[in-house]
Formats: structure tokens, C-alpha cells, sequence
């Protein structure tokens, strides 16, 4: 009767297979800032190991093992037909760091805790709650139990039909809510634009900065302002916290601190406030949306000027 069943199931997908698409939310540098963010240690995103439940053809592993070359890349599918059609984009372009199989996965149980994994958070986080009063968010931490829980009256209030819940081993130890201070181990970008044509980061004047979605945040705080106006001048660039913050101080003619990856090497308390005063800034802005300010576990691989010799990257 099983195998009926599972023979019906295939018929219908078959004859209905999913559309390929990519799918940002799941790209291994979100995974990996993610859980950066609430106290993990995870793997660079160049060298890491992905599995792709439920893949389709493949289309958006496929993309990411084109860019993460020294990763590897595992897809499985209910659909033959879709793991044969990834199998042969796989082959065309020569990738080595990937394979596509074929299995059923409907026997799949759902009780993560049951074989070892726990919940980290949401892959579309941060999840925008602006539209939900301040009391009402207090009421749904005094009455769940856990973070999921918690989730899901948000889900109810904001008519949340899909969730892309990410998990961990259950071993692994967790933060119950985002750490800022972990930025300064993250990259940034922003695809917000000043709204002023020559925006005052140099006083506590008012100043806002608009993402093309129509998203917006003002802030009055200089090193955060002068930060945001570097990310506007360099983007597309991604720029470590570090960098950041040296320039963001040059911005607004400051000594240097001495910094290094991020931490401050020496005991001036100076650096260590500017630091977490910076860090703290810019998760506000991405908490509220992460159009104005994205957050990276990695750099990824760009140029923005075509050299005098530009050289196209073959696959080995």
C-alpha cells in the first residue's frame, strides 16, 4: 500500500515538477552570518559542505557550487526526471564539486530533535515586526515556551503562511537571541542611498538613508552615519567591520584606532565603545530590514572596473 501510494506521489510530481529558481535565503553565507549571529562558529562559506533537500533540478546548487568552488555540494530529489536534467547542466559546466541523486524523501520525519538537531532561527530573518505593538511582542515571550512557539504567534499576527526554519546539532551551544557584538567578525554592504545630496555625518543632525524597496531608517549618531555613507560610495563592495570602522573615523578626520580582525589590540576603551557603539548601530538598521544594511560571513569574489587584461575563470 506504501508503495502505491509512493508511486502516486511520484506520478503527480512528475507530471508537475517544480520550477528552478535561485534562492538567496539559503546561500551559505546567509546560513553562516546567521549563525554567526547567535554564537556559532560555522565554516567559511568557501570551504563548506551543502545538502539540498528537495532540489529540483538543481538550479540553485548548481549556482552556488559555480561560485563556491572549493565547497561541496550535495542535491536530492523525489523528481528523475529533474535530478537527470541537473545531472546534465552539472556535466555541461564541468563542475566537479557537486552531485544530484535520486530518492524519495517522503519518509523524511519532521522530529528534528529526535535525530539530533535543534533550532537556530529563521532564514528570512530578521523577521520584520514593525507592525506589531510593543506589548503585544511582550505577551507572546511571556507566553511561549521556546523560540518556535514564539514564532509562531508572530506567524498568526503577521499572516505568515511559509517558514524557512534552519537547524543545528543539538550539541552545539546557542545564544537565545542575537549577539551584536558578533558583527564584528561579519562583512557589510548596503544598497541604500543618502536622501540628503550631501548628507552631515560630521554632527548629531538628523540624517536618512532610503534602500530602492522605499525602506528607510534616520539616525543622528556621526560614526554611523559616516560608515553608511562609505558603504554607499563602495557599493557593490563588501566591507569588513574592521575596514569599516577605520574609515568611518577617517570620514571624521579620527586617529586610528589599532585594530586587528576586528578586536581592538590595544586597552584603549576609546576603540572598544567605538566598536560596539558601531556594531550595535548597524543591527538596529538591519533588524528593521536588511535592504539597508546586509550583513556577509564572506567577500564575495567581484569586480566592479574591467582591468586592461580581463581573464574569464574556467572550471577546473
Amino acid at each position: 500500500m506504501a508503495d502505491q501510494k509512493s508511486s502516486t506521489n511520484l506520478e503527480s510530481y512528475e507530471a508537475l515538477p517544480y520550477g528552478n529558481c535561485l534562492l538567496p535565503h539559503i546561500h551559505p553565507d546567509r546560513l553562516a552570518t546567521l549563525a554567526t549571529l547567535f554564537g556559532m562558529h560555522p565554516p567559511p562559506p568557501e570551504r563548506c559542505r551543502v545538502l539540498e533537500l528537495g532540489c529540483a533540478d538543481g538550479a540553485n546548487l548548481i549556482a552556488m557550487a559555480q561560485a563556491l568552488p572549493e565547497s561541496e555540494f550535495l542535491g536530492v530529489d523525489f523528481s528523475a526526471s529533474s535530478i537527470a536534467e541537473g545531472q546534465r547542466v552539472v556535466t555541461s559546466a564541468g563542475l566537479k564539486n557537486i552531485s544530484m541523486i535520486h530518492s524519495n524523501l517522503l519518509d523524511l520525519k519532521t522530529d528534528a530533535a529526535r535525530y539530533g538537531f535543534q533550532f537556530l532561527t529563521e532564514a528570512d530573518f530578521p523577521v520584520c515586526s514593525s507592525n506589531i505593538p510593543t506589548e503585544a511582542e511582550s505577551w507572546m515571550e511571556q507566553w511561549s515556551r521556546d523560540a518556535i512557539q514564539f514564532g509562531q504567534y508572530r506567524d498568526f499576527l503577521t499572516n505568515r503562511m511559509f517558514r524557512r526554519s534552519l537547524l543545528c546539532r543539538r550539541e552545539i551551544r546557542l545564544k537565545d537571541h542575537p549577539q551584536p557584538e558578533r558583527l564584528v567578525d561579519l562583512h557589510f554592504s548596503t544598497k541604500a542611498q543618502s536622501v540628503s545630496n550631501q548628507p552631515d555625518f560630521a554632527s548629531r543632525a538628523e540624517e536618512s538613508f532610503r534602500a530602492p524597496d522605499g525602506s528607510a531608517f534616520t539616525t543622528t549618531d556621526p560614526l554611523c552615519k559616516a560608515a553608511m555613507v562609505h558603504l554607499v560610495e563602495v557599493n557593490p563592495r563588501v566591507v569588513p567591520f574592521n575596514a569599516l570602522l577605520l574609515e568611518a573615523r577617517r570620514l571624521l578626520g579620527q586617529n586610528e584606532p589599532r585594530f586587528q580582525r576586528g578586536k581592538p589590540v590595544s586597552p584603549s576603551s576609546v576603540a572598544v565603545d567605538e566598536a560596539r557603539l558601531l556594531a550595535g548601530e548597524l543591527f538596529r538598521i538591519y533588524s528593521m530590514n536588511e535592504h539597508l544594511v546586509k550583513l556577509h560571513a564572506c567577500a564575495p569574489r567581484m569586480v566592479v572596473e574591467v582591468s586592461e587584461h580581463p581573464m574569464a575563470r574556467r572550471n577546473p
